[in-house]
């Protein structure tokens, strides 16, 4: 409890000196959440059975749920780039590296994450560049970029 209160205590400090609301804050924890949620479903495969066992696809819209069948829809491929399906990755730590606010008319988080696995190969993708929107109070992944970082384009 008192734990509790001494993080609310801070993240309202925190706040206050950088002109954030509370609710704001909270939002950004959210769209933080799914983003390790989802990288940590979609990218642990040593489980999967089938072709269309692919984890995260509650927390993506229709469109990335697309290149994710896409990308990791064909299982024997997988087995075959990583030498085997003993070796299929499970995400062991998802990190946020980056969270930035998504700007001009659109809403969301734009959340650079890296992926540590088990077991460590090179093949695996170690980032991920997601964009978090809020769709009817459900957070989502609206775009997805492997390998590199996404971030905000200034106009």
């Amino acid at each position: 409890m008192k734990r509790g209160l001494a993080r609310l205590a801070g993240l309202l400090f925190v706040c206050f000196l950088s002109g954030c609301s509370v609710g704001e804050e909270r939002e950004k924890e959210q769209a933080e959440q799914t983003a390790i949620d989802f990288s940590r479903k979609v990218l642990t495969m040593k489980d999967r059975e089938t072709d269309t066992d692919i984890g995260g696809m509650e927390h993506a819209t229709p469109e990335v749920q697309e290149i994710l069948k896409e990308r990791f829809g064909n299982l024997d491929r997988l087995r075959e780039s990583v030498k085997g399906g003993q070796r299929l990755p499970e995400v062991t730590d998802v990190k946020i590296f980056e969270t930035q606010q998504v700007r001009d008319n659109e809403s969301g988080y734009l959340v650079n994450v890296q992926i540590e696995y088990n077991p460590v190969r090179e093949v695996y993708v170690s980032r991920l560049g997601l964009k978090v929107i809020k769709v009817q109070d459900v957070w989502l992944i609206d775009d997805i970029r492997f390998g590199e970082f996404m971030k905000v384009t200034q106009k």
